[in-house]
């Protein structure tokens, strides 16, 4: 019964959690706990996206999720935009931080261990274990 209750003050206290929340939960108790604690409206994710487990949500206010997958442990800023082109939609590996503004576009791939800095536009596929940043997005960092 406790984690029932953890659960509905977790819903509750935190915007982000209860956005995650619904979009992994479909079931006729995500419909009826909406009426008591809707989602935020001002952070989307796409019903098509396969996402791992380990979403951090710092700020993600005005962002939007729409990728093919995401992998585990994703760290995502505010203003962030994951999204098509021509009906192609990004693949991100694991343990990816995007950072304010980070816009991501395409069919691309963004391997592991990814750092996309704020304000990037990664439109080309982005290597494992390397920090990108500018306009467009070039790697500006190894990570050993």
């Amino acid at each position: 019964m406790k984690i029932f209750f953890d659960l509905l003050y977790k819903l509750a206290s935190d915007t982000y959690f209860r956005t995650l929340f619904y979009f992994r939960t479909r079931g006729l108790l995500s419909h009826f706990l909406r009426i008591f604690f809707p989602r935020d409206k001002r952070f989307t994710i796409d019903i098509n996206t396969r996402l791992g487990g380990g979403v951090v949500l710092a700020h993600p206010y005005s962002s939007i999720i729409n990728a093919e997958t995401i992998g585990n442990n994703l760290y995502i800023n505010q203003l962030v935009t994951i999204g098509e082109n021509n009906g192609l939609r990004p693949k991100i590996g694991n343990n990816v931080k995007l950072y304010t503004n980070a816009t991501i576009i395409g069919g691309i791939t963004i391997g592991d261990n990814v750092v996309v800095g704020a304000g990037s536009v990664v439109v080309k596929d982005v290597p494992s274990n390397c920090i990108v940043a500018g306009n467009p997005a070039t790697i500006i960092k190894s990570i050993e």
